[in-house]
């Protein structure tokens, strides 16, 4: 099999692998949440992972089924995603959008760890939630911003 046959198979493949994950884990938290079934957490937390995942799923069935309609238009996402000045922009945006996440995440531990002992005052649980919040949209907005960016130097 050539590059883009292998393109097409692993974009149904994955398709297909999200699609059933993401009913299992769906259904799974449904079922906890009528059961009643206590998990130490949130059961509506397993819902909405599964939910996450079926998106995965219908992101990758949208680019497979696009590509099958219009060969021409996968062959040009197949080369987009395969070009080496790509690939690095990615990398670069992912790299910052990483560190930016340690730092988040580990200022967040210090401070928890600083309130515990009475040094910093305590976060309250709206407080810390938007804190958590941030750690994950911040590095996702800096990746964004960090593939704009480097779309626009080279």
């Amino acid at each position: 099999m050539n590059k883009k046959t292998d393109w097409f198979v692993r974009k149904k493949r994955n398709a297909l692998l999200f699609m059933v994950s993401g009913l299992i884990v769906t259904f799974s938290g449904i079922l906890f949440e009528v059961f009643h079934v206590s998990l130490g957490f949130d059961a509506r937390l397993i819902t909405g992972s599964g939910f996450l995942v079926f998106g995965v799923s219908f992101s990758n069935w949208l680019q497979y089924l696009s590509a099958i309609k219009d060969p021409k238009t996968a062959k040009r996402e197949y080369l987009a995603q395969m070009d080496e000045r790509e690939i690095f922009i990615r990398s670069t945006a992912g790299n910052r959008a990483f560190w930016i996440s340690i730092v988040c995440t580990y200022s967040l531990l210090m401070w928890e760890s600083l309130s515990s002992n009475g040094s910093v005052p305590q976060l309250s649980d709206n407080t810390l939630w938007y804190w958590l919040a941030a750690a994950v949209v911040i590095p996702f907005i800096t990746y964004i911003v960090g593939i704009i960016q480097g779309e626009s130097i080279h």
